[in-house]
């Protein structure tokens, strides 16, 4: 194999970059998923709607900013 530059590949490094070291083809998972257009519509509606609302209506509330601690590390963090 050869590549733009006219450089040799070995196909074993190739086939390495390509399938992984099992054979199977290798993929990352999405970091975060894309939204549809009604998804992003709504949320944009909500945040109009309660963009006045005074601080003391958020203290109940947790956002999806703040990290979820436990006793042992980080909860939920997918490893691939």
């Amino acid at each position: 194999l050869t590549n733009n530059w006219s450089r040799r590949c070995p196909v074993k490094t190739f086939t390495f970059v390509v399938y992984g070291k099992n054979g199977s083809a290798v993929s990352r998972p999405r970091r975060k998923p894309l939204l549809p257009k009604p998804h992003k519509t709504a949320r944009l509606n909500f945040a109009k709607e309660n963009e006045r609302k005074p601080d003391k209506c958020w203290q109940h509330t947790v956002r999806s900013d703040e990290n979820k601690m436990t006793e042992f590390g980080l909860d939920g963090v997918l490893h691939v």
